[in-house]
């Protein structure tokens, strides 16, 4: 039972992140990414969403065109994050 116990601590340390000494880098590499991919991504949804909201007035909120901008800027920094925690 300790060797198992044992062989899970080791599993386990490794799997922590190493203290790096600070680099000179403002913002981290996934954050860059992000911010770049929600411009395009929050600039083409805000298109699409007043596209939307212009040819079906009475289906859409007056507001769907930022709603939808701010998602795409969101789910793309939030896409950026997790394809870095996962590599």
């Amino acid at each position: 039972m300790t060797e198992k116990l044992m062989e899970a601590h080791k599993f386990t340390d490794g799997m922590t992140e190493k203290e790096v000494p600070m680099a000179k880098v403002a913002l981290p590499k996934w954050l860059i990414q992000g911010l770049a991919y929600g411009i395009v991504l929050g600039g083409t949804l805000f298109t699409v969403g007043t596209m939307a909201v212009g040819a079906f007035p009475g289906l859409f909120p007056a507001a769907f065109g930022i709603q939808m901008g701010a998602i795409g800027f969101s789910g793309a920094v939030g896409i950026a994050y997790t394809k870095d925690i996962t590599e």
